[in-house]
C-alpha cells in the first residue's frame, strides 16, 4: 500500500462494498490480502470500512490518522466478537457500518493467513444479510455461466475443478460467495483457498470482484459409480445450508447471544430456500460429462453427483 493511498477497495455485485484500511503495523497483512484477492488501491470514500489495527491495553487503537474516528472502543455499543483464532477479534457497532479487526502482535506467515481468513467473515455476514450465501464449493465458468461444485473437505471439489475440460474456466476450488444483485439475480464470486497458503502448497490469487451468473450447483458425494440425481428445491435447501454452515462454522462466535445466533441461522436457511427455488426455475443447460464423454440433455440444475473413488 502506497503511503499516499488510504487503502484498497472491494466491491461485490450485491452492493456489499468495502474500503480496507489499516494502521502502519498491519500494512503487510493488508497488502497480502489485496494481492491474494487482486484488489486495487483506492483513496478515501464513503463506503464501509474494514479496519485492521492493533489495540492498546487501555482500549485505544494504535495511532494512525485514518483511525482517529475510533480512538477508543470503551463505548459500550461496540461489541467484541471473538473468532476461533485468538489472533483476531472483530468489533462491531449497531449504528456504524465499519468493522474493526483487532490483530494480535504476531509475525508468522500462518498467523497472517489465519487472520485474513477469519476477517472475511465480516464480508460474508453482510452479504448474507443482503440475501446471499457463502458456499464450501469450487466455482467454474462455462459459456459465461457459473457452475458450483459443493462438497465437504476431501470429497473432490479441487479434483473436479482440475479435471474439467479445456473449454471450462475454473475460478476457485474451495469457497464461493453467491450474492443477490440489484436485478434479483444470483451471481457467484470466487474466494481464496486459504489452505494453499497455510499448507504452503501454492501462492495463487483470485479475482474476487469478478462474478458470473449462477446456473447450476452440483453436490458431490463419493461412490463406486458415476451418477447424477436431480434434487428438489427442499432437498437442495438443506444441502446449501450445510455447505454455508461449513464456511460460517466460526460465525457462532460472532453471535455469542443465542437469540442472535438463532436469527442468523434462520436468515441463512431462508437464503438457501430462495436460492434453491430460483435455480430450479431456470432452464436446463447442456454440460458435457468429463468422465462419460457424452452430453446429458437436459442436465438438472440442482443435482447430487456421485464420483468414482
Amino acid at each position: 500500500m502506497s503511503q499516499n493511498m488510504e487503502g484498497y477497495s472491494l466491491c461485490l455485485e450485491d452492493g456489499n462494498n468495502w474500503r480496507i484500511i489499516c494502521d502502519e503495523y498491519n500494512m503487510p497483512i493488508v497488502d497480502k490480502l489485496a494481492n491474494i484477492m487482486r484488489l486495487k488501491e483506492s483513496k478515501s470514500n464513503d463506503i464501509p470500512k474494514l479496519i485492521y489495527s492493533r489495540i492498546k491495553e487501555d482500549g485505544a487503537l494504535m495511532d494512525n490518522a485514518i483511525l482517529t474516528p475510533y480512538s477508543t472502543l470503551k463505548d459500550e455499543s461496540w461489541k467484541c466478537h471473538n473468532a476461533k483464532s485468538k489472533s483476531l477479534r472483530l468489533w462491531r457497532h449497531p449504528f456504524i457500518d465499519d468493522v474493526l479487526c483487532e490483530v494480535a502482535n504476531e509475525n508468522e506467515d500462518n498467523f497472517r493467513y489465519t487472520v485474513l481468513c477469519y476477517s472475511l467473515l465480516a464480508i460474508y455476514n453482510r452479504s448474507i444479510g443482503l440475501g446471499g450465501l457463502p458456499f464450501h464449493a469450487g466455482l467454474a465458468e462455462l459459456n459465461g455461466q457459473g457452475v458450483l461444485f459443493s462438497a465437504s473437505g476431501g470429497t473432490g471439489k479441487s479434483t473436479t475443478c482440475r479435471r474439467l475440460p479445456d473449454y471450462w474456466k475454473p475460478l476457485c476450488d474451495d469457497e464461493t460467495l453467491v450474492v443477490l444483485d440489484s436485478n434479483k439475480e444470483y451471481r457467484a464470486h470466487p474466494f481464496p483457498t486459504w489452505s494453499d497458503y497455510l499448507m504452503k502448497r501454492a501462492s495463487n490469487t483470485w479475482d474476487v470482484q469478478y462474478s458470473v451468473p449462477v446456473s447450476a450447483i452440483f453436490f458431490l458425494e463419493r461412490a463406486d459409480n458415476d451418477e447424477v440425481t436431480r434434487l428438489t428445491a427442499s432437498e437442495a435447501s438443506v444441502l446449501m445450508m450445510e455447505s454455508a454452515s461449513q464456511v460460517c462454522v466460526h460465525t457462532k462466535t460472532l453471535y455469542r447471544q443465542q437469540p442472535d445466533l438463532a436469527e442468523f441461522r434462520k436468515k441463512l436457511f431462508n437464503n438457501a430456500c430462495n436460492l434453491a427455488i430460483y435455480i430450479n426455475l431456470k432452464k436446463p443447460s447442456l454440460i458435457e460429462s468429463s468422465r462419460a464423454k457424452k452430453l446429458i440433455e437436459p442436465l438438472p440444475l440442482l443435482v447430487s453427483i456421485s464420483r468414482l473413488r
